[in-house]
């Protein structure tokens, strides 16, 4: 056998074709397109319509497609409706890009309702930085109360030393102070009557 697989025809014996034979098949060839020819003209539009289909089905389901069974609603073929036929009472189908903005604005809006029922976690945690901020401030607010008591107490106290000690002068003579001062008794004096004034302004707070 000679490469390619091919047979080879060498050294057989020529063959002529009958010219008999040849204008048989020429009337033959006639006929079928006449014939033809006048079956296109009676044939009508829904067949044309429908022997397109069929070819084009034959075509797609030729390969793989002819063995699966596939739909594929993008290649499902839509006719056209007549105004009459449509419906306008119907709602639209909505699209992916539509029902993905719709669920998104209803997700934010459960969201939003957890978050102001304290149900959400960012909630629960604004809510104990605010109680230790209100707490931080309570206690801000005690130590300035504190300090306003306090440096009340001081200044009441100093106006009570300054008038204990306008007192014991007033009240006591040169000679007696200087008595006093000479026996190391006026500091204790002193000391008693701050003390009494003290005493006195706490009650008195």
């Amino acid at each position: 056998m000679p490469r390619g697989g091919r047979k080879s025809h060498r050294g057989r014996g020529k063959q002529f074709s009958n010219p008999e034979e040849i204008d048989r098949q020429m009337r033959a060839q006639r006929e079928k397109e006449e014939n033809g020819d006048a079956e296109k003209e009676s044939s009508s539009e829904s067949e044309e319509e429908s022997s397109s289909d069929d070819e084009s089905e034959s075509r797609r389901r030729s390969g793989v497609e002819g063995l699966i069974e596939i739909e594929n609603p993008n290649r499902a073929s839509q006719k056209d409706k007549k105004v009459t036929e449509v419906d306008v009472s119907a709602p639209r189908e909505l699209s992916r890009r539509e029902r993905e903005e719709i669920e998104k604005q209803k997700s934010k809006e459960r969201y939003m309702k957890l978050h102001l029922e304290g149900k959400t976690e960012q909630a629960r945690a604004d809510l104990a930085r605010l109680a230790i901020i209100k707490k931080q401030r309570e206690e801000a607010a005690k130590k300035r109360e504190q300090l306003r008591r306090g440096e009340m107490k001081y200044c009441i106290l100093e106006v009570e030393m300054f008038h204990s000690y306008s007192f014991i002068q007033k009240s006591l003579s040169t000679e007696n102070v200087h008595q006093l001062k000479q026996q190391e008794l006026i500091v204790p004096l002193l000391i008693l009557i701050v003390c009494d004034s003290v005493v006195t302004s706490l009650l008195l707070v």
